[in-house]
């Protein structure tokens, strides 16, 4: 009798280690298919998530581009106020200085001439100065309207003013058109390309920059070419000095 019992006591623990057999090796055998299925399944949930997130840095890269862009119109705008206002006599600008915006500019004008929107009525007068911001005196004023006034550059050809070399050497400065101009000074004169031209009376303003030299062996005089301060055919502003 005890060893029946013990036969029919043994048999369920035989019969859970064949079932745990059993599961160990359909694990084993459909580990890799059961694994295969899942990212089957799984794979267009990953897409999605993968398309979003390329959705989202692409709307991020469009909005940093629109804001980058509206930094550098915002600056370009404050730029041209502070201009303004300086001009306008909001700092330390004299509040003698009439802004003229330019009408019409070489080459459209002829003979090295600007047509600014500034006259008579305003208290542009005849022979003011005009200066293309800060010192550099580009002109004077050469016929006087109502609402315009004509100004003639330094640079219009044929025209002759009275000048100082660095603030020192008299010389004759002839205008040429373009901008530019001419003048001959004695061989041993020093002078460079960046060397200024200043017109006496001009309180220092400059005139004109020299843009090259030529100085010849065994010539008595060295050519000297200048141009304006300010290219004529970029001006939009200028400032009309009026007379004290």
């Amino acid at each position: 009798m005890p060893r029946r019992q013990h036969g029919r006591s043994s048999f369920p623990f035989a019969l859970g280690a064949m079932v745990l057999v059993a599961l160990v090796v359909l694990v084993v055998l459909f580990r890799t298919p059961l694994s295969g299925m899942f990212w089957l399944a799984a794979a267009p949930v990953v897409e999605w998530r993968q398309s979003l997130g390329a959705t989202e840095a692409t709307a991020l890269r469009a909005q940093l581009a629109e804001a980058t862009a509206a930094l550098a119109d915002r600056d370009a705008l404050y730029r041209e106020v502070a201009d303004l206002r300086e001009r306008l006599g909001r700092t330390d600008v004299p509040a003698t200085r009439i802004l003229a915006a330019v009408l019409m500019r070489p080459p459209w004008s002829a003979y090295d001439t600007l047509l600014v929107d500034a006259g008579s009525s305003h208290g542009v007068a005849l022979g003011d100065l005009v200066s293309a911001g800060q010192s550099g005196i580009i002109g004077r004023v050469s016929e006087v309207y109502a609402a315009q006034a004509r100004v003639e550059l330094f640079s219009a050809p044929g025209v002759t003013y009275q000048a100082l070399l660095n603030g020192t050497v008299p010389v004759a400065v002839e205008g040429q058109g373009g901008g530019s101009m001419h003048t001959d000074v004695p061989a041993g004169t020093i002078v460079a390309v960046g060397d200024t031209v200043e017109f006496p009376g001009l309180a220092g303003g400059i005139a004109a920059a020299v843009s090259a030299v030529d100085a010849k062996m065994g010539e008595s005089f060295i050519g000297i070419y200048m141009t304006l301060p300010a290219n004529p055919a970029e001006l939009a502003r200028v400032e009309i000095l009026r007379q004290q």
